[in-house]
């Protein structure tokens, strides 16, 4: 196997060292602190014992195990082979993209361009189980429970006669200049260079090889033993160094970086040895890991034929406390100090300080009477002071120097509590602080109260901000108050401006005089007056907090997700946003109330669980390295491969066509995609990737088309990336320009014939009665026309005048009026294409003429998927039980395994009927029902 980048993916925050930016350690020894994602046979992966994976160039991941091949995009898993594949033992990709497939049972087999070949065994090899592949400059070479075999010239599989691995188990292959080392199972190891064999005889017997690698950057080899050891040789195997990996068993296999680190994968998790440092890694896999794999995005996939398939993900969000052992602890204000390059975090039991540099704990004993106490916020004030807010130990300045100042009521008598819930500093550089019982202010190591008359504000005080000479205090459910001069000045609440008595945060605007807030519902701007200037819902979701940056990004935080909006977003109710949640990789909900930390490219986030960063360098640029592929496209019966095409022709008489789009991405994001077809489509289909299904067409036009796959930049709105392809529909013979001309001179032929006939004929009474005739067909069918819906028969939304009049002098009461609409009809247009929905459509149309067919009642269509029934002489409950009997009865009707259902709304009116009113309010009964209706049946939105 090809040696791929080592922790390419954490590249972005090593290099993250401009000012104001934390100095991270070596974090790619922490990978357990990004997303991990099992997989097994729940998720899809219908394969048991997984025991090998390969990527190859169109992006796909392959998977081997005693169940077959399973190919995987990202999003669903996809069996191959499974009439003839099983028992798959390894993969390889080779230089050429083609995947070759080792089995047990079937030999060697190769993929390419979706085709099966599989290879014959040479004359006199016998057949055996294939263990492990290799690709060398002398083609591919397998190891087997017999030996070593070769695929030659012929494209045959061949066991080569080599004496010294005659009846051997080859387990492991490496290669190296121009040399192939086998490890058998039997912990021997032999080197081969084409015509002569030797067992490598600087090993020691009493060494039982488990594992080799080949590390071209030092040109030196790496083993690994049944036991808990890393053997180090050079080119010409003599033993350099001997190293004991505690707290490991049995080294499967072994991946050595470009940097020169190695992965250890073993029979009880994983190990990172960097230099002198060794870290086993916190993995939900954790027995038998036998092979691991780096993809082209930066994600790890270890494998394991007891656990299945475990994923590390190249995600934005990094757990900071996993990585710093600090364990899962409710987290509610974290900090960086640019100074110490050190993290404090606040949690329910006390502080922990982190170091950046190498993710080690820092004691400080100037803060050691702060014990367990609830750290509730951290505040650094002009000068680099740290401000920390407890719950039980009042509020701690530790300063430049580390000395510390605590303030409680013990010490500063002035205090009317112990319990802080917030800093924040006036524009003159006095701090302020707000309890459970007022505001403080704190200057020259002094307390006094910040108002005159403290009885002014005697709430919980959640948040502090300051504006232009102005202190705004929000508060747990009392408003938000303005403060100048020592005295309140104004109080906003529900009864003015504002949705919510509940202010849980400020942020001052960056780019502007404003300053944002959030409350028990939403957020809302202010002004420098103090005026509201907006009042902003954010859709779906709890917010939590508010962080805005120098280039008027602001981060809202909420429930079980993270937004991305700009501040003139927010202005114009929040219509543009980027969302990201756990399937982007959020590790943990953020915590209510919390307060964030911002640097220039990281942005620290409080959770439930501990605290994470999310990288908020440029990501522009990963639009590139989404692939975009077709593979094949099926027109009615046949599939055709288009992967390596851009231009195919169908036949003229296909009446489906379907494409099967893929964009293989396994990084934990969601981004936006697009399909349309040039001169179908009158716009673009714009969907989420997970999203994503295969686009369907029916009943084309011959002629020419251009079908559009791409992808859009979720920051700009622009298309990112696109893919092309030309699908030629041969032409009809009737629609072909040659059959034009003919039609049409046959047709001028017989009009002349007609013509001619008609102007010769002396019965002008005949010609009278045929054309009387054809006036009166023609009126008729006008009427009908004028009354009736195409499509179902039923009358349409004209007959309502008719209906009003017929009805005005001989109505039978009680009058009631069903409200009706089809469910799901969009879904089978999208899926099964406008006739399947006209189908469901009559077959709606049908159920309803058969169940309200009697003399007393009207159906019709108005219009869609929307029918409405009149019912005269029948009441609310005689119409539900006729629509009850319905709806048992539509239960045994569908279309494509889609059963029909409708949604409707009755309103019955006893004596004198208003047709507008009664029709209003059955609209609102429908109404009702149909929302019911998508919140069971519909699944959540990841996108809004």
């Amino acid at each position: 196997m090809k040696k791929v980048k080592h922790f390419i993916w954490i590249s972005l925050l090593i290099c993250l060292l401009g000012i104001g930016t934390p100095v991270f350690a070596d974090i790619h020894l922490y990978m357990d602190s990004y997303t991990q994602q099992s997989f097994s046979a729940k998720d899809g992966l219908q394969i048991s014992s997984p025991t090998a994976i390969a990527q190859t160039p169109d992006g796909f991941l392959w998977f081997g195990g005693y169940g077959g091949l399973a190919r995987y995009d990202g999003k669903n898993f996809q069996i191959y082979g499974i009439d003839k594949l099983s028992n798959v033992k390894c993969l390889l990709t080779d230089d050429t993209g083609a995947l070759w497939i080792g089995t047990s049972d079937k030999g060697l087999v190769k993929y390419e361009k979706d085709e099966m070949y599989y290879l014959p065994l040479a004359a006199g090899t016998p057949t055996g189980s294939i263990e492990c592949l290799i690709q060398t400059e002398n083609g591919i070479y397998f190891g087997t429970q017999n030996g070593l075999g070769k695929v030659n010239d012929s494209m045959q599989s061949e066991c080569l006669h080599i004496e010294e691995l005659k009846g051997l188990f080859v387990r492991k292959l490496a290669a190296a200049n121009g040399m192939i080392y086998a490890v058998t199972r039997d912990g021997e190891v032999f080197v081969y260079d084409g015509s002569t064999c030797v067992k490598a005889g600087n090993i020691s017997a009493d060494i039982s090889v488990r594992s080799m690698t080949y590390c071209p950057i030092s040109n030196q080899f790496y083993l690994g033993t049944a036991d808990n050891q890393i053997l180090r040789y050079d080119a010409d195997l003599h033993l350099q160094e001997i190293r004991t990996i505690p707290g490991i068993e049995c080294i499967n296999d072994i991946i050595c970086g470009e940097d020169g680190s190695l992965t250890l994968c073993a029979d009880n998790g994983v190990v990172i040895c960097d230099g002198d440092t060794i870290r086993k890694q916190n993995l939900t896999m954790d027995n038998s890991v036998e092979q691991m794999m780096v993809d082209f995005e930066g994600n790890y996939w270890f494998i394991s034929s007891r656990k299945g398939v475990l994923k590390v993900s190249n995600s934005r969000f990094f757990d900071i406390s996993r990585c710093a052992g600090i364990g899962d602890i409710v987290t509610n204000a974290v900090l960086y100090s640019e100074r110490e390059n050190y993290l404090y975090i606040g949690h329910d039991q006390g502080l922990e300080i982190v170091d950046l540099k190498d993710m080690s704990s820092v004691k400080k004993k100037e803060l050691a009477d702060l014990g367990t106490a609830r750290v509730r916020d951290i505040f650094m004030d002009n000068d680099g002071n740290i401000w920390i807010c407890t719950k039980e130990k009042g509020i701690l300045c530790q300063k430049t120097d580390d000395t510390v100042i605590q303030y409680i009521q013990e010490n500063f008598p002035s205090l009317g509590t112990d319990a802080f819930r917030c800093a924040a500093m006036d524009e003159n550089g006095k701090v302020y602080a707000g309890s459970e019982k007022g505001i403080y202010a704190f200057a020259d190591d002094q307390v006094e109260p910040a108002l005159t008359n403290m009885e002014e504000l005697p709430y919980r005080i959640l948040d502090l901000a300051f504006m232009d000479g102005t202190c705004y205090a929000g508060t747990d459910g009392y408003g938000l108050f303005e403060i100048r001069d020592g005295a309140v000045q104004k109080i906003h609440t529900v009864d003015e401006d504002l949705t919510s008595n509940v202010i849980m945060k400020f942020a001052r605007s960056k780019t502007n005089d404003t300053m944002w807030a959030v409350t028990g519902n939403g957020i809302i701007c202010l002004d420098n007056t103090g005026t509201v200037l907006k009042n902003v819902t954010i859709p779906g979701a709890n917010v939590l907090d508010i962080v805005l940056s120098e280039n008027g990004t602001a981060w809202v935080t909420a429930s079980g997700a993270l937004y991305r909006f700009t501040e003139n977003a927010l202005m114009e109710d929040g219509a543009d946003y980027e969302l990201l949640s756990q399937i982007d990789g959020i590790p943990y909900d953020c915590t209510p109330n919390s307060s964030q930390s911002l640097t220039e490219d990281i942005l620290y986030l409080c959770g439930t669980e501990g605290v994470y960063t999310m990288d908020l360098s440029s990501r522009n640029d990963r639009y590139e390295n989404y692939p975009l592929t077709m593979d094949y496209i099926q027109a009615d019966d046949e599939s055709i491969y288009v992967q390596d095409t851009d231009y195919v022709e169908i036949p003229s008489d296909t009446k489906r066509l379907s494409l099967a789009l893929h964009i293989p991405s396994y990084i934990p994001e969601n981004p936006t995609v697009f399909y349309y077809l040039e001169e179908f489509d009158t716009d673009k289909n714009v969907m989420k990737l997970r999203e994503l299904s295969d686009a369907v067409y029916t009943n084309l036009d011959g002629g020419v088309y251009q079908f559009h796959f791409g992808i859009i930049n979720s920051e700009t709105g622009e298309v990112a990336k696109e893919k092309i392809l030309t699908i030629e529909k041969s032409l009809k013979f009737m629609e072909k320009k040659s059959a034009l001309l003919l039609i049409g001179a046959a047709a001028l032929a017989i009009f002349i014939t007609l013509l001619a006939l008609y102007l010769n004929s002396k019965e002008k009474r005949i010609r009278a009665k045929v054309k009387a005739y054809f006036e009166k067909e023609e009126q008729e069918k006008l009427k009908t026309m004028a009354f009736h819906d195409y499509l179902t028969g039923l009358y349409n939304r004209n007959y309502i005048t008719r209906w009003k009049a017929l009805n005005a002098d001989s109505q039978k009461y009680p009058i009631s009026i069903i409200a009706v609409d089809c469910n799901d009809l969009k879904k089978i247009n999208d899926k099964y294409g406008h006739d399947a929905g006209d189908r469901y459509l009559v077959m709606t149309a049908n159920l309803l003429k058969e169940h309200f067919s009697d003399e007393d009642c009207s159906v019709l269509r108005t219009g869609g998927d929307e029918f409405l029934i009149f019912c005269q002489g029948q009441d609310r409950e005689e119409c539900q039980e006729r629509m009850n009997d319905l709806m048992a009865d539509a239960k045994n009707h569908s279309i494509h395994g889609h059963a029909v259902s409708v949604c409707y709304g009755i309103y019955a009116m006893e004596n004198e009927f208003n047709f507008d009113d009664c029709m209003r309010l059955a609209d609102l009964e429908l109404l009702r029902s149909k929302r019911l209706y998508h919140q069971l049946n519909d699944p959540p939105h990841s996108d809004n």
